[in-house]
């Protein structure tokens, strides 16, 4: 993901951790805010283009305050949002920065399954515990995407984007299009509770009624295998990284001789043309010495009949 931003205000912004439509997060630094043991926080920073319409500044930052709001529950599935300010024209949240991996990058290569009944059951969950406790403040997510979902090297979940008042509906839809994307051979039971989830009147009014009817509970193998699909992830993430450090972009020895350069090799390494020519050379002598032998014994083996042919008088 490319970064829009460097830096923001007194913030140094260092690395992109998402992107969405209307916001990128960013790794971020404030010296001025934690003194030298600068404490690093996750910065949410409304599009560029957003940005100029009154409207999505407005929304934004009431989403962020609703936020704030239930930062104040400790809830376990709800990343600590720490306020929200207009900075240049820019509203930006501030939001603790969880070790965690969002859930769009769980999801493996297109075409496979994603996870097992057990581990798509502790994930739906653990989301609707958050949301749960959203409702018990008169607060819905609104927005809720794979991007949002948070979940932690042990399998736990946080969600992020929060929020704003209002209903349920948009909630409900989001967990059935979750429960889609999983890929989870859903039992028939849950594909009933997910109809009754899409219907135009749920029979739940917000979504601790729909945490309680859904008809699966959570088990530890389902945790474990939340907790095994983030290392795998992280594995291959770093796997990445590192073939693509271990790729540099040519260096200037290389380029020269690209370009008919005398190019100095190496110390410890050489020259390929010189290698080659060595192979050659060391290939020739040993066709004149293979020769040579020939030779030789020819030679001696002429050597030996004339002997015979003396000494026994057969001439």
């Amino acid at each position: 993901m490319r970064a829009e931003l460097t830096g923001i205000g007194s913030w140094r912004l260092t690395e992109v951790l998402g992107s969405g439509e209307h916001a990128t997060v960013y790794r971020a630094l404030n010296a001025s805010a934690y003194g030298a043991d600068a404490r690093p926080m996750a910065l949410k920073v409304l599009h560029g283009a957003l940005a100029q319409d009154p409207n999505e500044v407005d929304a934004f930052v009431l989403r962020a305050k609703v936020h704030e709001r239930l930062t104040r529950l400790e809830h376990p599935g709800i990343v600590p949002c720490h306020g929200v300010e207009v900075i240049g024209g820019r509203p930006v949240a501030v939001l603790d920065l969880v070790d965690a991996l969002s859930l769009e990058r769980l999801f493996p290569d297109r075409g496979r399954p994603k996870f097992s009944l057990e581990a798509s059951t502790n994930l739906m969950l653990s989301v609707m515990d958050a949301l749960a406790a959203a409702a018990n403040e008169k607060a819905v997510h609104g927005r809720l995407t794979a991007g949002d979902i948070l979940v932690h090297p042990d399998g736990s979940i946080a969600l992020t984007g929060f929020g704003k008042d209002g209903p349920a509906r948009a909630d409900f839809l989001a967990l059935h299009r979750l429960a889609q994307s999983l890929g989870a051979p859903w039992l028939p039971e849950v594909d009933g509770w997910l109809d009754s989830l899409a219907a135009e009147s749920p029979p739940w009014k917000d979504a601790r009624g729909a945490r309680l009817a859904f008809p699966l509970a959570y088990t530890d193998a389902g945790q474990k295998a939340l907790d095994r699909a983030v290392k795998s992830r992280r594995k291959k993430e770093q796997k990445l990284l590192e073939e693509q450090g271990a790729q540099p972009a040519p260096a200037p020895a290389d380029v020269a001789e690209a370009k008919g350069a005398a190019v100095e090799p190496e110390k410890g390494k050489v020259d390929p043309k010189k290698k080659r020519a060595f192979k050659r050379t060391r290939e020739e002598a040993q066709a004149a010495l293979r020769q040579a032998r020939v030779v030789a014994w020819s030679a001696v083996a002429i050597i030996l009949v004339g002997l015979v042919v003396e000494v026994f008088g057969l001439g």
